[in-house]
């Protein structure tokens, strides 16, 4: 099960945009949306609502609030005797979506169609790009 989350101050223009691209229609296969589009069984309609998100990625942090269906942050690693931060990076030259990512400790709670509660899960953070390949 999928649900799209778009940003309530999103115009109908905005709207319909968003909403075809995360459909994965018309997208090279192997993008990020056409993968999903093929593995989601169900796809919820979509919720417009407040988003507030926040990164600093020199400092291993982000967090993201939907209105008050998901509450998610990732902070760094701890050493779970002395409670010291760890920094773990995962370099990946090749990588279509990433180059590198600083991994980090994830905490995220779902409590609208989708429920779900995680708590010190694995959680990456990194700049992302899509680099769609041809044959």
């Amino acid at each position: 099960m999928v649900q799209p989350f778009i940003d309530e101050r999103a115009d109908q223009d905005q709207r319909e945009a968003l909403l075809y691209i995360l459909s994965g229609d018309d997208q090279p296969v192997g993008t990020v949306f056409q993968i999903i589009s093929g593995i989601a069984e169900t796809i919820g309609d979509p919720i417009f609502a407040k988003i507030d998100f926040e990164w600093d990625l020199k400092e291993r942090r982000a967090q993201v609030e939907i209105s008050n269906v998901v509450r998610a942050y990732s902070e760094p690693t701890r050493n779970p005797v002395t409670g010291k931060e760890h920094r773990l990076i995962t370099t990946h030259p090749n990588g279509w979506i990433f180059r590198e990512a600083e991994n980090l400790s994830g905490f995220a709670k779902g409590r609208g169609l989708i429920k779900f509660n995680l708590f010190r899960r694995h959680s990456s953070l990194a700049k992302i790009f899509l680099r769609v390949r041809s044959n």
